[in-house]
């Protein structure tokens, strides 16, 4: 009885081995996967309608870690309507103490479905539901301390945007810096 407690003690220590380099693996795998915080994540509610005169402004907190960081622009709308518009254009500011910079964003939201362009978001489901449309704008290299405002407004003037419900921008540091 001895001999085969032995045998059998010695069969369970490499399995005990695989299963910890397994739980190692897993674990190494799940920190690498696991974001960093982000530095900006900030949604403006618009209650269904994006007005024409509205600057929105985000502020990120100060960067603690120098590296690249990703803009991300998010937009909400709602389908249980017709939405009048195909694309919507955008203009995205950064400002920093010491510079300025302008840039014009083009968010196409769906294939055209009617003769006069517009797009007809409501398919053959009942009730509403929310499309989320990501952009990554920018990639900025930033170093501790950088400090910056990130306003958007839409260029489309003299119309409001209906259907908008959610902007917001989120700023994430890159996993790999090089």
């Amino acid at each position: 009885m001895d001999k085969d407690k032995r045998h059998s003690g010695h069969r369970l220590l490499p399995l005990a081995a695989t299963a910890a380099l397994l739980a190692a693996a897993v674990s190494a795998l799940w920190l690498c996967s696991t974001p960093h915080p982000t530095v900006l994540h900030r949604f403006y509610n618009m209650g269904g309608t994006w007005p024409s005169d509205s600057i929105l402004r985000f502020t990120p907190d100060s960067i603690a870690d120098d590296g690249r960081y990703v803009l991300t622009l998010t937009l909400r709308r709602q389908t249980a309507q017709r939405y009048p518009y195909r694309e919507c254009y955008i203009e995205k500011t950064v400002a920093t103490p010491t510079d300025t910079l302008h840039d014009t964003l083009c968010i196409r939201f769906d294939a055209p479905s009617g003769s006069d362009g517009s797009s007809d978001a409501v398919t053959e489901s009942r009730g509403t539901a929310i499309l989320q449309t990501d952009l990554n704008t920018d990639t900025l290299h930033l170093t501790p301390g950088w400090r910056g405002t990130i306003s958007l407004r839409h260029l489309m003037r003299h119309h409001h945007l209906p259907g908008i419900t959610t902007v917001g921008m989120t700023m994430t540091r890159l996993h790999n810096q090089s």
